[in-house]
């Protein structure tokens, strides 16, 4: 194997996992929209099946890094789906025990979006409920706070941006990512990117204007073309791919195969 092959680990709750496709931008908006509008699977599932292994990877690295049963997480959620899988992710990881902390940088923008479902079941939990704070302009003062608290966050879930994201970073998204950054290196919190760190290209695996440095990252349905450009490899840590269920001939027509080459695949 070529050692400029990405690792990737591929995660299925339905048996073996399916073979690995690459998608650009469009054609992960294209999967999306063909569940939905063809075959009627609601996203709020896709939905779901992405937060499992999100929660799952998450869970695991606390564990392994010997963190107490109760640690806390800290979920970034930006106002789109992005945001709506690490709402669904802070639910399981709240049900496994963690200590779990969401700030939201925007409302999710469609009140009867998955996002918004997600977010509202957050908000009705109760013994133990889920810390939510709303973040505005910069964060990072509002982000400090809730780091320098007792028992500060182990584990950082990066939802704020995703595969959509085609244009420089502005705040308060730029302010946040170069706060997590500088929390990483300084306290060695762990970092975990939802589908994608927040401020890398999805298409070319360059950043926009910074990115989020992630020791993890769990992606969805596929790879992102833009993770096999070398330079990506420093903010996408060790890269999972969930089968989030959508269905193989959705995958098989917006997306590629691995090329020869390309991609490691671990067990």
């Amino acid at each position: 194997m070529p050692t400029n092959a990405l690792r990737v680990r591929v995660r299925s709750t339905s048996g073996t996992p399916p073979a690995l496709a690459v998608f650009d931008r469009a054609g992960v908006r294209a999967v999306d929209r063909a569940a939905i509008e063809e075959l009627d699977l609601p996203g709020v599932a896709l939905m779901e099946n992405a937060a499992a292994t999100l929660a799952q990877v998450s869970d695991e690295m606390l564990t392994a890094r010997g963190a107490p049963a109760d640690a806390r997480a800290l979920i970034l959620a930006g106002p789109g789906n992005n945001g709506g899988d690490g709402f669904a992710a802070a639910r399981r990881l709240r049900n496994a025990g963690r200590t779990v902390i969401v700030a939201t940088l925007g409302e999710p923008r469609d009140a009867d979006s998955d996002a918004s479902i997600n977010l509202r079941v957050l908000r009705g939990l109760r013994a133990p409920a889920v810390e939510i704070h709303a973040i505005h302009a910069r964060p990072t003062r509002a982000l400090d706070a809730i780091v320098d608290a007792p028992g500060e966050p182990m584990i950082v879930i990066d939802a704020m941006l995703g595969t959509g994201l085609d244009r420089t970073l502005a705040d308060p998204f730029l302010d946040a990512v170069r706060w997590l950054n500088a929390l990483r290196a300084r306290r060695g919190t762990l970092v975990v990117a939802a589908d994608i760190p927040t401020g890398l290209d999805a298409d070319t695996g360059e950043t926009l204007g910074d990115a989020v440095r992630a020791d993890a990252t769990v992606t969805f349905a596929g790879l992102k073309a833009g993770f096999l450009a070398p330079g990506a490899r420093a903010f996408l840590g060790e890269v999972t791919v969930a089968d989030i269920g959508a269905p193989r001939e959705l995958l098989d027509r917006f997306g590629r195969p691995v090329a020869p080459g390309e991609v490691e695949r671990l067990p």
